[in-house]
């Protein structure tokens, strides 16, 4: 845990969150007082690869506190973003076609 002030912290929590991160490694997530704010969030500090048609995430490898303040997290970056319909995985040209959408989406305020 890192303290940012009295009541607001950084911590490692290495699978919270909800939706498409249900799961994979997570970096530091924003904590208040006991509440921890990850939600859908991959965390600060998390390694993501992306090409023009993958995004590629992390799952943990190994995290250790090295001394009070300071840890350090291993990742392997080995989870391939899949796109799927119906449970079987998209073409190509789809999985193209939506990250453009999502690129769009997430250049907005």
């Amino acid at each position: 845990m890192l303290s940012i002030s009295e009541n607001l912290f950084l911590i490692h929590i290495s699978s919270t969150g909800e939706g498409k991160t249900k799961g994979m490694a997570k970096g530091l997530a924003l904590c208040h007082q006991k509440d921890v704010f990850a939600g859908e969030c991959s965390g600060f500090g998390l390694p993501v690869m992306k090409t023009d048609n993958l995004t590629i995430f992390p799952s943990l490898f190994s995290s250790k506190l090295l001394k009070p303040g300071t840890f350090e997290v291993v990742y392997h970056l080995n989870l391939i973003d899949t796109w799927r319909i119906s449970g079987v995985a998209a073409p190509l040209y789809f999985r193209v076609f939506m990250e453009k959408i999502v690129a769009f989406y997430m250049k907005r305020p």
